[in-house]
């Protein structure tokens, strides 16, 4: 594995290399007097943080919080394995996701609907949380790891009703999970991240918008790395959920073929500044597929009777 790179002052990047694919999804070790480690990336990634944190000098038993920003299988499902080697801390999640920690059922059950055996097999079976591990946070709460650091959780959902972000106070920054997007910034390079059946375009707007209201100089991604261009980062996550929510809202209504299939050709061109990484390429582009569906799910969830009264009226 690669290792641990400072990316702010005590707080480290651990590459959970899932899938065995390099700078796909990223775990956070805030490094303070308090140790929280922000995401728990998936079943089979639990090991590789594991290496990463004691690579930093780090007992994992000195860990206090694991904090999930969201309980996709890629964010959280590695809490039930790294919790037994990490038996001090506290797993912090929404109301909403806790239920879902304890007894994974439901959601490996889900993952399965939307995620191909391939995918499933690359992430791994999720281990339950012990109940008296597992906190609930919400908005505005904070948590305390040093004098000079504080996370605050912003709740900002979009991407999954029970999404958290969490602003630290020493540097500025903002864990995002996958409020704001997916990263990639050796090429500077922002995508969508709309799976179906959570993604809500509304609240992920207003999500970026409570986000711009903090004071922020960096921001850090689930996928994947960090970026200080704030400003252009907000803006362009803006910009691309509405473009694409208009486009596929557009197919929707001209197409009655299946929309994921019809914009097969617009998502690959979104697609086009990473094509020469070939692995990150083939899994975004299932990504992709993906947020297409979401985007599909939410016009029929909020617009379903416009888009039949219209098709009915062509006719």
């Amino acid at each position: 594995m690669s290792g641990p790179c400072e990316v702010a002052e005590n707080i480290y990047l651990i590459d959970t290399e899932e899938g065995f694919i390099p700078r796909l999804t990223a775990a956070y070790l805030v490094n303070e007097g308090r140790k929280a480690l922000i995401d728990a990336g998936c079943p089979n990634s639990a090991s590789t943080i594991l290496k990463g944190i004691q690579r930093l000098g780090v007992d994992p038993k000195e860990v206090s919080y694991i904090i999930i920003t969201h309980i996709h299988l890629d964010h959280a499902g590695g809490a039930g394995t790294l919790v037994k080697e990490m038996p001090y801390a506290k797993v912090l999640v929404h109301p909403r996701g806790a239920k879902h920690l304890t007894d994974p059922t439901k959601l490996i059950s889900s993952a399965m609907q939307v995620l191909s055996p391939e995918e499933m097999e690359r992430y791994g079976l999720m281990n339950p949380v012990n109940p008296e591990n597992v906190e609930v946070v919400d908005d505005n709460a904070v948590i305390e790891l040093s004098s000079q650091q504080r996370l605050k959780v912003v709740y900002t959902p979009g991407h999954a009703h029970h999404h958290l972000s969490l602003y630290e106070e020493r540097n500025k920054g903002l864990f995002a999970g996958d409020a704001i997007g997916e990263y990639v910034a050796e090429a500077q390079f922002l995508f969508v991240d709309t799976p179906a059946p959570s993604f809500d375009l509304t609240l992920a707007l207003e999500s970026i918008e409570k986000v711009k209201q903090l004071p922020l100089e960096i921001l850090y991604f689930g996928h994947f790395g960090v970026s200080r261009k704030v400003e252009e980062i907000l803006r362009v996550a803006q910009d691309k959920l509405k473009t694409w929510g208009e486009v596929i809202r557009q197919a929707m209504k001209n197409s009655a073929g299946d929309p994921v299939e019809t914009l097969k050709e617009f998502v690959y061109a979104e697609l086009e500044p990473i094509r020469g990484d070939v692995a990150r390429h083939n899994i975004w582009a299932a990504w992709a597929t993906e947020s297409v569906a979401g985007y599909v799910d939410y016009f029929k969830r909020t617009q379903g009777n416009l888009f039949w009264a219209r098709k009915q009226g062509e006719k």
